[in-house]
């Protein structure tokens, strides 16, 4: 019901819209400056028509206010390294941008402008998927609490930036990298984990002597480093398929005894820890690659990217996709699949100049291989 009411020579009205989805209390909206009575009814008529329709937007709940819903939902069901990584996605490139927006005037422009400005500024196709992700889920969420009738982000298409190619070392590069860090890096323990297991940085930090079975040869990943308030603690795996055991190879095993021989125990009994005895920050790792990198005229390649070495070592020697997805702790092999396409492209080559060898020889494709080997 609306009620009507003139101030001098205008006329207003005031109505009920429903509940605020917010505070759960009854909702009103009151207009004004109508120069008849006429013309405020006719506007009554038309916001009961999409209220009607479910066309209805309150144009007083702010963005800020939806982000508050959403937050909470998530702080019971994340861990909190994703939730500290939300905040900071958050605090440095929505909220600025979106925070005292109301929901009525954010448009698939509006989103497509942001998109721009990510996209200026060189961020990553990772780092740019990622906020777009979270903008889509605020949004989705205001949907399914009628705060607006749609996702205006999911009409603003996400820009596509090149995708780089991803980087990782020839086994020259590995072994001249290793060589060197064993004499000057202080957390060469951790390359060789890395390039003989294919964990991530996480994981090699958060590893127990517990975890490493020298009568079995094998390495039980169980925890990983996890960011909490801005700080490192031991943390359960990304998923179910990174808690797994990876068989561990001669020299491996031969560098771990050789490093636990002159290591002193700490308070986590952890492989690695800083002279106080504490978690080494994944930084501290990098910085040290990077440094050993510029010393020996090596390319500098991310900390991930020895995971990627080791894929490539393996797959460019035959082995099964799936158990290479194992060892590294994918859920799907697929995965493995898609991070890794390059080196898939050149192993078709391969495989097609092989198919053409057996073509033209009318040969059998081992016999064409055994060949080309006796004649190198």
């Amino acid at each position: 019901m609306a009620y009507f009411r003139k101030r001098g020579e205008k006329w207003s009205f005031t109505m009920d819209v429903g509940k605020d989805p917010i505070t759960g209390k009854r909702k009103q909206i009151t207009k004004g400056g109508f120069k008849t009575k006429k013309a405020a009814q006719e506007e009554v008529a038309r916001v009961t028509n999409d209220l009607a329709n479910g066309d209805y937007e309150n144009s007083d709940i702010r963005f800020s206010q939806l982000v508050e819903i959403w937050m909470q939902e998530k702080e019971s069901s994340c861990r909190p390294s994703t939730l500290y990584q939300y905040k900071r996605i958050l605090r440095s490139r929505v909220m600025p941008e979106f925070g005292e927006k109301r929901l009525s005037d954010i448009k698939p422009l509006t989103v497509h402008n942001f998109h721009q400005k990510l996209l200026k500024e060189g961020l990553t196709t990772k780092y740019i998927s990622s906020v777009d992700v979270m903008l889509k889920q605020i949004l989705d969420k205001g949907v399914e609490l009628e705060m607006i009738n749609s996702n205006p982000a999911k009409k603003a298409k996400r820009p596509k930036v090149k995708k780089k190619s991803q980087a990782s070392w020839t086994v020259e590069q590995a072994m001249k990298f290793m060589e060197y860090a064993k004499i000057q890096g202080s957390y060469y323990i951790a390359f060789v984990l890395a390039l003989h297991t294919g964990m991530r940085i996480g994981e090699v930090l958060a590893l127990q002597w517990d975890d490493i079975n020298f009568k079995n040869k094998t390495i039980h990943v169980q925890r990983t480093l996890t960011l909490v308030d801005g700080k490192y603690e031991l943390g359960e795996t990304k998923t179910e398929a990174s808690n797994r055991i990876i068989p561990m190879t001669e020299e491996l095993m031969g560098e771990l005894l050789e490093y636990q021989s002159r290591k002193k125990e700490n308070s986590f009994d952890l492989l690695i820890c800083t002279r106080n005895k504490k978690i080494v920050h994944p930084y501290t790792i990098r910085y040290q690659m990077k440094a050993l990198c510029e010393a020996i005229d090596v390319p500098y390649i991310r900390f991930h990217d020895i995971r990627r070495t080791f894929t490539t070592i393996l797959i460019d020697s035959g082995a099964n996709a799936k158990v290479v997805s194992k060892l590294l702790g994918h859920t799907n092999v697929s995965t493995t699949l898609n991070i890794y396409t390059d080196v898939y492209e050149e192993r078709q080559i391969e495989v097609t100049e092989m198919l053409g060898n057996v073509l033209k020889s009318g040969q059998s494709g081992q016999k064409v291989v055994n060949e080309e080997k006796q004649d190198g």
